[in-house]
């Protein structure tokens, strides 16, 4: 891949922002969380995930997200550990943003 794209942040409706970044063109999206704990941004950096992201983003649209506490994302406490309805509301603020 040529070029690393910029990673942007939404915000959801409880102020945590989440950092995504979009490759690709397309009326299509496919939308990936990437929380094997570290950033996207750094996805970059291993050669064969940057060789599929690439590959995927050329036959659709892709978004590829932190989603909160992990990655270049919002940390929250421990005691406030994400529920998944944070993680959806995650989910909508990208999709909203993109």
């Amino acid at each position: 891949m040529s070029r690393i794209p910029d990673v942007k942040y939404a915000t959801t409706v409880d102020g945590m922002r989440i950092a995504y970044e979009v490759l690709g063109e397309g009326t299509n999206c496919l939308v990936l969380s990437m929380n094997a704990g570290f950033a996207i941004d750094l996805v970059w950096d291993e050669p064969v995930v940057a060789a599929a992201l690439a590959r995927l983003s050329s036959i659709t649209r892709l978004i590829v997200f932190d989603l909160c506490n992990f990655g270049s994302s919002s940390r929250v406490d421990a005691a406030d550990a994400p529920t998944v309805q944070a993680w959806m509301d995650a989910f909508r603020a990208v999709l909203d943003d993109s």
